[in-house]
């Protein structure tokens, strides 16, 4: 793995991506690696071995929620690194700040989602090395504390931070290490429990 400096759009460290092995951390794959790919707009999913991996630190944090179309109960937020791109139907690759709201994107068994865009709100720093607060909605005053050095990523409530001494900084957004991939044979990952088909690059 290398370390670099360079801009990136990247996956935070903790992104569970689909793997031959399974459910893999993107941080613990390593060069030879198989993970599942997609490469041009109409081809097949597959397998592609990991050429290079790549670690970029201190880079902003951004929720990004969605379910499946098929069970709308089963809604997630996630964290992606800034202007993340996914694959989405009817439209190809969009960056998540121009998803408009219920965008359908692909899911590694071919089915959709639903995401949530044009509800976007930051990720804010705390007190605590690793740890974010997450507000509930855009200018909300409750919300949750989420720590990014645990796998998988572990929720605290208020109380739960408030009690360990954790305080949120306001306007001061959540940085984090972000991972980029290049891949043989493809472009994009699949990535989350669900699948989500994105991509990573450098700026």
């Amino acid at each position: 793995m290398t370390t670099t400096t360079r801009r990136a759009i990247g996956f935070p460290a903790g992104t569970e991506v689909h793997a031959a092995s399974g459910l893999v951390p993107i941080e613990q794959l390593r060069v030879g690696d198989e993970v599942w790919t997609r490469g041009t707009e109409n081809a097949e999913r597959q397998l592609g071995r990991v050429l290079e991996v790549h670690r970029v630190d201190n880079q902003a944090i951004d929720p990004f929620g969605f379910a499946p179309e098929s069970d709308l109960s089963d809604e997630c937020t996630y964290f992606t690194g800034a202007y993340q791109e996914f694959w989405v139907a009817n439209r190809g690759w969009t960056i998540q700040h121009n998803l408009d709201h219920e965008e359908r994107v692909e899911l590694i068994d071919g089915t959709l989602g639903i995401a949530w865009g044009g509800e976007l709100f930051a990720a804010w720093n705390t007190t605590a090395s690793g740890i974010a607060w997450v507000p509930q909605y855009r200018g909300a005053d409750t919300g949750e504390f989420l720590d990014f050095s645990r796998r998988p990523w572990y929720y605290l409530s208020m109380e739960e931070g408030a009690a360990a001494g954790i305080e949120k900084v306001w306007a001061e957004q959540f940085r984090w290490q972000v991972h980029v991939l290049r891949i043989e044979g493809g472009e994009a990952l699949y990535v989350y429990r669900q699948g989500l088909l994105a991509r990573a690059a450098f700026i």
